[in-house]
Order: C-alpha cells, then sequence, then structure tokens
C-alpha cells in the first residue's frame, strides 16, 4: 500500500511510504496544526498484535530548513511522542551532519534536533553512516 504526501510548493519533492497490505496499514492524520506545518512527512500506522500497534513515519528536512519549520519539526516529534500507539518509527534524512548521536553533542544550529529527541525519549539506532560521513 502506498502512502504518499507531494510538496505542496516546488516540484520533483515528495515523502512516501510503501508497505505490505497483508499488515495491513492506515493513515495516521497528525492533529496538531505546528505538526501538520511541517514540509515534508508522511504518516501511518501498523498493528503488531491485536492489541498493540506502530506508527512508522517518513520525513526530510532539508538542509536549508528555515526556523520556522524546523519550529514545526519539534511540534511533530512532541505530538508523535504523545500518540496513544506502542511503538514509534522514523525514518528519513534530517540533514543535521554535525550531531555526534554516540556522545549526544552538538554545538551546531543542528543541536534542536538532539534537544527535542532527548526531551522526547526518541533514540538514533543506526549507528555507522549511511551516505558519505552521514548518518541517515
Amino acid at each position: 500500500m502506498l502512502f504518499r504526501q507531494d510538496r505542496c510548493i516546488g516540484a520533483g519533492r515528495s515523502v512516501f511510504l510503501l508497505v505490505k497490505k497483508t499488515l495491513p496499514p492506515s493513515a495516521y492524520n497528525l492533529t496538531d496544526y505546528s505538526a501538520q506545518a511541517f514540509e515534508d512527512s508522511i504518516w501511518c500506522s501498523i498493528p503488531i498484535t491485536y492489541q498493540k500497534s506502530m506508527l512508522f513515519g517518513c520525513l526530510y528536512r532539508s538542509p536549508s530548513s528555515t526556523a520556522t519549520n524546523d519550529a514545526y519539526l519539534e511540534a511533530l516529534f512532541n505530538e508523535v511522542s504523545e500518540a496513544s500507539l506502542d511503538f514509534r518509527v522514523i525514518v528519513g534524512d534530517f540533514n543535521c551532519p554535525k550531531i555526534d548521536w554516540e556522545n549526544m553533542f552538538s554545538t551546531s544550529t543542528n543541536k534542536f534536533l538532539l534537544d527535542c529527541c532527548q526531551n522526547n525519549f526518541l533514540s538514533q539506532v543506526v549507528e555507522s553512516p549511511t551516505r558519505d560521513d552521514n548518518i541517515l
């Protein structure tokens, strides 16, 4: 099943999730206006067992993201962390290369993402570079 979010402004960018129909996934809609305003994300929920489910999201943060869009990303993480689902998986490209995930440290303008993850008890699972020296 395809879940796709095309960008309203600009051409050629979208985010999508491709999930087996047998799981069966369903679209997950954000309720917070600021979370909805983040430019590029798509979400679905997937039942894991009869009583448990997982929220799965894919997002893209442009390297030229504005402070306003970064605030929307923070609101998105806050909403996802408070969602009444049992598990959360967030994948994508955050374009924040100056975060040291091993030591949980950053002195750059990308520190907001590190702080946001720590405040919402989110953790980085990928530990080795996936593209050049970057961890996506």
